[in-house]
């Protein structure tokens, strides 16, 4: 019946899904809204503005929302059998990133390349 009919669509969402979730993670950090910094000179010492951490917690920030997009996919069709009528989030879209966990590890290995670049940016003009 429609319940049949539903997970297969589902399934089919989950394969279109999750294939621009994976290229979406390869080309993430190309992808992410720019984060704009200045070196400053204060009180006789040159640093980032805003400070180095902050631009860390702000670009890991953007990571994680872009990780988490598919946890809260909900799919066509399964709602709870007791009747409530409460939309469940399926297991197969809430795992995705747990299913692609060697391109999460490249997605913050280019992370913390780009910081190292970062920082050498920094400590040339200190």
């Amino acid at each position: 019946g429609m319940k049949g009919w539903r997970m297969h669509w589902d399934m089919q969402l989950f394969k279109a899904l999750e294939h621009q979730y994976q290229l979406g993670l390869e080309g993430l950090h190309l992808d992410l809204p720019p984060i704009s910094c200045e070196l400053e000179f204060k009180k006789r010492r040159l640093g980032l503005r805003p400070a180095l951490e902050e631009l860390r917690t702000d670009f890991y920030r953007e990571i994680k929302k872009f990780i988490s997009i598919p946890t809260g996919f909900k799919g066509l069709g399964y709602y709870d059998e007791g009747g409530s009528g409460k939309h469940k989030v399926l297991k197969i879209f809430r795992d995705m990133p747990d299913r692609n966990v060697a391109s999460l590890q490249a997605v913050y290995h280019r992370a913390c390349d780009l910081f190292v670049r970062l920082e050498k940016v920094v400590n040339k003009y200190v």
